[in-house]
């Protein structure tokens, strides 16, 4: 009987949820930093902030810098709001619910592509 070999997670939360955010939304990190971004890259990044924010232990400020913002303020009010829309509006929670299971399972995801 042969031994599987299970992937081991090999890159910190942080950067696998800032890759299903991507991958979800099909867009680039970069797109996802844009400061003077439009209604959507917005709203992708708020779903970003959220699931890094409940999934880890960063703090507003940690989040902000990550993505070359220097006020926690927005964060926080960003993470709120969207904490606030998800149980409100179903398609907030469908996207979140969406982008924790693919950074749970980022591996399989990006093997699967390629």
């Amino acid at each position: 009987m042969e031994a599987k070999v299970l992937s081991v997670i090999s890159k910190p939360m942080v950067e696998r949820i800032i890759e299903a955010t991507c991958l979800y939304f099909g867009i680039t990190e970069d797109v996802l930093k844009q400061k003077n971004a439009g209604r959507d890259i917005v709203y992708y990044r708020k779903a970003c902030w959220t699931i890094i924010r409940e999934e880890t232990s960063m703090s507003y400020g940690r989040i902000a810098a990550r993505f070359g913002f220097t006020d926690h303020k927005n964060v926080m009010v960003f993470v709120d709001e969207m904490q606030a829309h998800r149980k409100i509006y179903p398609p907030t929670s469908h996207d979140l619910s969406k982008i924790k299971t693919i950074s749970l399972n980022i591996d399989a995801v990006i093997n699967r592509e390629q």
